[in-house]
């Protein structure tokens, strides 16, 4: 504002100035289209007035890109500074892909709502504003989790510390972070081919009875269980307690309307809950 009083400035300000070099690239791709619908085709000019055009178009995609980049650079600090405990993450390679709400299915069937954020190189979860646990992608695996109940849409992440069984709101999220964690995994190995061979040496530790808390290997698929992240040395199984979980309709008591319900029958208990993302049951039946 203060560059904008100044007689030089043409009453524009600094920020003005600074940003014409980016606004010119345009202006040129205008200003050599121009030029080329008014030649003819075999004048000499031609040709070079073609080439220049793509090498501008050229230049307006590679600035786009790093606009982009540098956007997502930006919103990991902010992630950083919004999560109470959260460590320092920010690092000039790193930038954010996505994020989402999910539901951590633990011990006994237990669920509470989990917030992650995907970067192209690590993974940071949180619950309500609180920083639970950041893992590196090249240490990251991600796995399709059968369900028994076909509305169900649980997949599981799990590393050598620590593992997440997970439940999406419906079968399409599910895939949409799949396929995210695993395209990010993907282009780290494009990157760093050294990060294939150190995961398939993890893979051999963990799948051998190293120190590692999680049963994986060429049979991972068959392994029906997740470590509840409060207890990472303890191996439960997801469907521990529960017989039968999967949706229903409920007659209300007060008003007789019937209205879906996510159910869930255990040894002892039949719970049920406004939907297959709530944390707390609406009823419990002994």
């Amino acid at each position: 504002e203060k560059s904008a009083q100044e007689e030089f400035s043409c009453g524009l300000p600094l920020l003005a100035y600074l940003i014409m070099p980016i606004q010119r690239i345009p202006r040129y791709r205008l200003l050599l289209q121009d030029l080329i619908k008014h030649t003819w085709c075999d004048h000499e000019d031609y040709a070079a007035l073609c080439q220049a055009l793509e090498a501008v178009k050229k230049v307006a995609m590679e600035l786009n890109d790093s606009s982009s980049i540098s956007e997502a650079s930006g919103k990991v600090n902010e992630i950083c500074a919004s999560i109470r405990g959260c460590p320092s993450i920010v690092l000039p390679h790193r930038f954010f892909v996505r994020e989402g709400e999910l539901v951590s299915v633990a011990k006994g069937g237990k669920r509470s709502k989990i917030t992650l954020h995907l970067f192209n190189d690590s993974l940071l979860f949180s619950r309500k504003g609180q920083f639970r646990h950041f893992v590196e992608l090249a240490q990251t695996w991600v796995r399709d989790f059968p369900a028994e109940d076909p509305t169900d849409s649980p997949f599981q992440i799990y590393t050598p510390t620590v593992s997440y069984l997970l439940q999406a709101r419906e079968h399409s999220e599910k895939k949409e972070w799949m396929a995210a964690l695993l395209s990010a995994i993907s282009d780290l190995i494009d990157i760093r081919p050294v990060i294939q061979e150190q995961r398939a040496e993890l893979m051999e530790l963990m799948g051998h009875g190293g120190d590692f808390p999680m049963e994986v290997g060429e049979e991972a698929e068959d392994v029906p269980g997740v470590i509840e992240e409060e207890e990472p040395k303890q191996f439960v199984s997801y469907r521990k307690g529960i017989i039968k979980s999967g949706y229903l309709s409920k007659k209300g008591a007060k008003v007789h309307n019937w209205k879906k319900r996510w159910c869930v029958l255990e040894e002892h208990f039949f719970r049920y809950y406004a939907d297959n993302m709530a944390e707390k049951a609406l009823g419990v039946v002994e």
